[in-house]
């Protein structure tokens, strides 16, 4: 069996006999003369077949190739998921609102304050139209909606209807010990 290498070690080049039943190799035989002189017995034909050697470093090179292959996808949904649950949270806090009613009164002030002038030196009520079949004789609550907020000021003798989903003033009128707004 002849054995060449090339010059990197990469290829080699190998040549078997060729295989003759159950996978046995057939043995080399040499040119022998047959009972008649003319006759001679041939040689069979080698076949020829080329492996890939690869060093250890490939090897790792592989290895090293597989592992950044499956951490890219696992960092990438990491993150995608990460900033999911920023999101989530975040609209989660925001329909919930305010926590007290206290923050509740400064939200919905701030947001009228917005939109008409508002007496500084009082803290106003607030009420929230829950109802409509209860208000429906007043002329105050006669645009109203479910979800409409009520700021009273008593000593200013103001009171305010907002709609918070138009970021609108319905209705604003002064306060009288006859007429006054009931939520």
């Amino acid at each position: 069996m002849a054995l060449f290498k090339k010059r990197n070690n990469l290829l080699t080049e190998t040549t078997q006999p060729a295989k003759r039943g159950r996978g046995r190799p057939r043995k080399i035989e040499q040119i022998q003369q047959g009972s008649w002189p003319s006759t001679q017995v041939a040689q069979s034909p080698t076949i020829r077949t080329l492996r890939l050697r690869l060093p250890a470093n490939k090897k790792w090179l592989y290895v090293g190739l597989v592992l950044i292959i499956a951490i890219i996808p696992t960092v990438y949904f990491y993150a995608q998921n990460k900033n999911t649950e920023k999101k989530l949270n975040d609209l989660q806090q925001k329909l919930q609102g305010p926590t007290s009613l206290e923050e509740a009164v400064k939200e919905v002030v701030g947001q009228v304050g917005k939109l008409v002038v508002l007496p500084n030196d009082e803290k106003p009520t607030l009420a929230t139209v829950t109802d409509l079949s209860k208000l429906k004789g007043q002329s105050f609550f006669a645009n109203a909606a479910n979800g409409d907020k009520v700021l009273v000021y008593e000593k200013a003798k103001k009171a305010i209807l907002y709609r918070p989903s138009l970021n609108k003033i319905v209705e604003m009128t002064p306060l009288s010990s006859t007429n006054q707004p009931s939520p």
